[in-house]
């Protein structure tokens, strides 16, 4: 059958074929799939023909352009949260929610002095800085998150009043004795 696209006063034409070019900044990209930021351009070819009037039988061709203009996303880094975690005991892995993207984790003592990405294990303060870098589709962004490694406190001193810890948070003392407990040390907890 014949699709009839138009008339005009007393010529129809019918649709025989569209080709379309797209081009993003100004490279050829192979379909309109809007997947990153740019400038894309789209040109489309019809082809048509004249059924009726003087014109029956010629082909013609009508070509339009269309300009679509895409900008980055503006991502967005919702949490970022690393629980602080005691000397010498298992620590738990950072928790990034982000909207778009894989964050680069890279950790600081509190004076700011980089470490980079090795999570430190000594007593201190510390911040970490979580990165998703920018990309085609989206813009860069940072957050920060300061956690600490602190001593164990396990509330036990001497007779004294001195704690059994020292100050990396491991015991002073090896106890030893009748079901692992040395009778001359005193427990006030």
């Amino acid at each position: 059958g014949i699709s009839i696209i138009e008339e005009n006063g007393d010529t129809e034409y019918k649709f025989i074929n569209v080709t379309y070019t797209i081009t993003r900044d100004g490279k050829p990209v192979t379909e309109l799939v809007v997947d990153k930021a740019g400038v894309y351009k789209i040109v489309a070819k019809i082809q048509f023909e004249a059924v009726t009037g003087e014109l029956a039988g010629e082909t013609q061709f009508l070509e339009k352009e269309y300009t679509i203009t895409v900008d980055r996303a503006k991502n967005e880094i919702f949490s970022f949260k690393i629980d602080s975690w005691i000397v010498d005991t298992a620590q738990k892995d950072p928790v990034i929610n982000a909207k778009f993207g894989t964050a680069n984790i890279v950790y600081f003592t509190s004076e700011g002095v980089e470490l980079g990405v090795t999570r430190p294990s000594s007593l201190g303060n510390y911040y970490a800085i979580a990165t998703i870098p920018s990309c085609e589709s989206y813009d860069e962004v940072t957050a920060r998150c300061d956690f600490s490694i602190n001593k164990a406190s396990i509330g036990a001193v001497d007779d004294e009043g001195n704690e059994l810890v020292d100050e990396t948070g491991k015991p002073k003392y090896e106890v030893t004795g009748e079901n692992g407990v040395d009778p001359s040390l005193t427990f006030k907890v």
